[in-house]
């Protein structure tokens, strides 16, 4: 029985989202890979609705995302208050909780991550179907299901899926081609269609700025799929299409002009200088065609070595592929073919942006690709079309070879997508690989930094230099973060040297020197300025410790948590109280959990006033309220819980200073301190059995204090 025309339909829509979902349903499991743990993970700005009022504000930027993209800030702002996420545990908690499995911090768990992957998930299967359904208003079902099944299986769309915070390639594809689907020549054109058609652009437009020449593709649309004689007046052009361009201008207007992040100006600079990105144009339309064409090794970086001269072999024969593109449009163009037309406008607007014409610190990702794999499928199942009608004959090898690419991609996906189950997961099967380029490097350094092994850290940042070696810095900016590197890994290890009490101003002396040639090669960035600063303050110079602090953290905003608790340090330090509690709230304003800065005004607070100042039992008060929130933060902060254990005791809370106390005391067993306060507490509320392990404690950590052993009633020593 032959199959109705909305049954058909439904199965050429159906079967790319069915395949696109069925590819990316483990990814539920996920964790937060690659940039999830610092925009969805660790942000607080998406855990409070109430922000969502701030997206058309400079305080977007607190997001952590450096491009205005209000659409995706917001669908995160929903999804966060849809599961109600918890607070963040500290980094590295589940090797803490390993190694000292504290019973508070049993409870600790991950935010969920499931529902910014099924969102995700939800968004490629609909993509997919648009891509189908496309394909169906301008071919047969059979070109429409082809290209919706390809698409959906493309390898090189994994990255875009599995991390969603790169969600903006999705919405912006889901937008366009529902704005091109509704706006396009043809069918006839009611309110309700013209309005859903401005959404869809709008939703693409304000995701990402590659969506800016949206209008360009459908006024390419007016074109190829309009008969001569029957194309829109031009009045009805601009009546159509004129809200997106109104839409386009007026984000373009706010993303470039009102609302810039200061960071992204600086991220802007360290990406190769105008000419060399036109040298390097041809390379990356090669390398894009091979991701394109042949996704068989994927990475989750990738480094293009700079072109320096149009006689490089790279760059001819980019631009060789170029023309023949440049050809193949034309053709389509001359002979109007919808749905190749269609494909190869999509493919030609979507590519142009990453084209490296503007400045991109990483001219080559697999997530820029997402949009053009659509116009990509498109063209092939247009080809694969053509070749049906015109060679009758050759349909069935068509369609076998057309099968295999769809078994292939999917193949390879079902083999990528585990990659990206976590941050872990993903520098493993990068440094497996053995690529060798700037961040895979950077990942087998941070293994090194967390081990304290300096010397292994600069030997993997001479590696990094190596890359650059003999490029001028105007071709390869990356240079900047492998001296920067190089800098930090010397102050480091000067930093223990003299925690050891062993001179380290050798080690000093070539931190400054990488530092400033970073600082040089970045005047405005702010990481080479705030290490500049800590070198100062190691070296005792405590007036250049404060000017480059306070210059760094103007540069640093709005990420300046971190360089403001430097210049706090430095200017309690030095005895400016008020300035340091300023520097101190204002970094907890910016990361109001961190742990390490509620301590340590905590401690500045009590130290403010000397006993009997009236004021000093409010600042008492607030300190344990921030000793309180350091404790909740890190359920291995003993400082913070020793602190506010004492307050209470002090205060004559026994009951509330028991816990902290013996937190305290658990975490830190080696402390004399904590365990006579420990002893204490467990004395005054009758725990005589708790009291006397502390003091027996105490006894065995300083045997020559005559006090444990009195109290465990035991003859004093000697």
């Amino acid at each position: 029985m032959p199959l109705s025309d909305r049954a058909r339909r439904g199965l050429v829509l159906g079967l790319p989202a069915l395949l696109a979902a069925a590819l990316y349903a483990r990814t539920l499991g996920h964790g937060f890979p690659f940039d999830d743990d610092l925009i969805l993970r660790q942000n607080a700005f998406i855990r409070s609705p109430a922000n969502a009022a701030a997206l058309v504000t400079p305080r977007y930027f607190e997001s952590g995302e450096m491009s205005w993209r209000p659409v995706p800030t917001l669908t995160h702002i929903v999804e966060a208050a849809l599961v109600g996420m918890p607070d963040v545990p500290p980094a590295g908690w589940e090797r803490a909780l390993a190694a000292q499995p504290v019973p508070w911090a049993a409870g600790l768990r991950e935010p969920p991550a499931w529902i910014f992957h099924a969102t995700s998930v939800v968004l490629h299967a609909a993509c997919a179907a648009l891509v189908a359904a496309l394909a169906l208003a301008l071919a047969g079902p059979a070109a429409a299901l082809l290209a919706g099944l390809l698409f959906a299986a493309h390898p090189v769309c994994a990255e875009a899926v599995c991390v969603a915070s790169f969600r903006e390639d999705l919405l912006a594809l889901a937008g366009s081609l529902g704005a091109l689907l509704l706006l396009r020549p043809g069918p006839t054109l009611t309110p309700l269609r013209l309005a859903a058609g401005w959404a869809g652009a709008a939703v693409a437009i304000l995701s990402k700025e590659s969506a800016l020449l949206l209008p360009v593709l459908l006024l390419a649309a007016e074109w190829l799929l309009a008969p001569s004689g029957s194309r829109r007046d031009r009045r009805t052009i601009l009546r159509v299409h004129g809200p997106v361009l109104a839409v386009a201008a007026l984000y373009a207007a706010t993303r470039f002009f009102l609302l810039v992040s200061p960071q992204e100006a600086v991220h802007s600079h360290l990406s190769p200088t105008l000419p060399y990105r036109l040298l390097l144009l041809p390379a990356l339309l090669v390398a894009h065609a091979r991701l394109l064409l042949w996704p068989a090794t994927l990475h989750a970086d990738y480094w293009p070595v700079p072109v320096l001269s149009a006689s490089d072999a790279r760059f001819l024969g980019g631009t060789v592929l170029g023309l023949a593109v440049l050809a193949a449009a034309a053709w389509a163009w001359r002979r109007r073919a919808p749905l190749a037309g269609v494909g190869a406008a999509l493919l030609a607007t979507s590519l142009a942006p990453i084209l490296g014409i503007s400045p991109l610190p990483n001219p080559l990702a697999e997530r820029y690709l997402y949009a053009p794999a659509a116009g990509a499928a498109l063209l092939l199942a247009a080809g694969f079309s053509a070749v049906g009608v015109r060679r009758p004959t050759a349909r069935p090898a068509a369609l076998g070879i057309a099968a295999v690419l769809v078994v292939l991609g999917a193949l390879r996906t079902g083999a990528r997508v585990p990659d990206w189950e976590s941050g872990e997961t993903i520098r493993e099967a990068t440094v497996r690989s053995g690529l060798r380029s700037l961040r895979a490097l950077a990942w087998q350094i941070e293994a090194r930094r967390l081990a304290r092994d300096w010397d292994g850290w600069i030997e993997i940042a001479r590696r990094q230099l190596a890359l650059f070696e003999g490029l001028p810095f105007e071709a390869a900016p990356g240079r900047f973060h492998a001296v920067v590197g190089l800098g930090q890994a010397w102050r480091g290890k000067a930093y223990d040297l003299q925690a050891a009490g062993r001179p380290a101003s050798a080690e000093l002396d070539e931190a400054a020197r990488w530092l400033a040639e970073s600082h040089r090669l970045a005047p405005d960035h702010w990481i080479p300025v705030d290490e500049l600063g800590l070198v100062a303050k190691q070296r005792g110079d405590a007036a250049e410790a404060r000017r480059r602090l306070e210059e760094a953290v103007r540069l640093a905003w709005p990420s300046d948590a971190m360089v403001r608790g430097h210049l706090a340090e430095l200017l309690e330090t030095a005895g400016d109280r008020d300035g340091a509690e300023r520097e101190y709230r204002a970094a907890l304003r910016t990361d109001p959990r961190s742990s390490v800065l509620h301590r340590l005004l905590g401690m500045l607070l009590v130290s403010r006033f000397p006993a009997g100042d009236p004021r000093g039992g409010a600042a008492a008060a607030e300190a344990a309220s921030h000793w309180a929130e350091a404790a909740a933060a890190n359920p291995w902060d003993h400082e913070s819980r020793y602190n506010l254990g004492v307050f209470r005791l002090l205060q004559g809370d026994f009951g509330g200073a028991v816990v902290p106390l013996g937190q305290a005391f658990a975490l830190s067993p080696d402390r004399a301190d904590i365990a006579r306060a420990a002893a204490d507490a467990r004395e005054r509320t009758g725990d005589l059995h708790g009291a006397r392990e502390a003091l027996e404690r105490w006894a065995r950590l300083e045997p020559e204090n005559p006090e444990p052993r009195r109290r465990l009633g035991a003859p004093p020593r000697g």
